[in-house]
């Protein structure tokens, strides 16, 4: 579990961060409940489990210094990885296959440009790249009542995994 919690989380938070995660699940599929169709509705709930989660674990010290300390190749492939969320998009959801390959595309060289910049930099292009991302990608028609899902995917791989510890938060 060192990929979700770190090396050494603090198991105080660990109950709050997982409550928070499934809280916010639920939130969203009794909202998209009705909807769609079941299976849907349990694709959005996976889907919002890895992403919400995603957003709030990678902010923790524990997992920010176990990714910071990471390699790039191990980097570079949870990046990479990440590719399966706009393929379910496409296949479960009926996004346009283009529009979400494009969407991995531009996260996953927004990414690799993120991993080499140095830190005030990286602070200040890790937000610039996201907001960046919602507005083209919702100028490209990215479905409206997906959108919670673009702004999660750009959040979670652009700025709560992508944004380098500072100083402060390495004490």
């Amino acid at each position: 579990l060192h990929y979700f919690h770190g090396l050494e989380p603090n198991k105080k938070t660990l109950p709050i961060l997982y409550s928070l995660t499934v809280a916010l699940t639920i939130i969203l599929c009794v909202y998209n409940y009705g909807k769609y169709e079941l299976y849907q509705t349990i694709v959005i709930g996976i889907l919002s489990l890895d992403l919400i989660g995603g957003i709030l674990f990678n902010l923790t010290k524990s997992t920010k210094h176990f990714w910071q300390t990471s390699d790039v190749k191990l980097k570079t492939i949870f990046l990479f990885a990440h590719v399966l969320q706009p393929l379910i998009m496409t296949f479960f959801l009926k996004v346009d296959l283009i529009l979400a390959f494009g969407l991995f595309i531009y996260m996953f060289l927004c990414g690799i440009l993120l991993l080499k910049l140095n830190k005030e930099w990286n602070k200040i292009f890790c937000v610039l790249m996201t907001a960046f991302g919602i507005y083209i990608f919702q100028e490209f028609n990215f479905p409206m009542q997906y959108n919670w899902f673009l702004i999660a995917y750009l959040t979670k791989l652009l700025i709560s995994f992508s944004l380098k510890e500072t100083a402060w938060e390495q004490r």
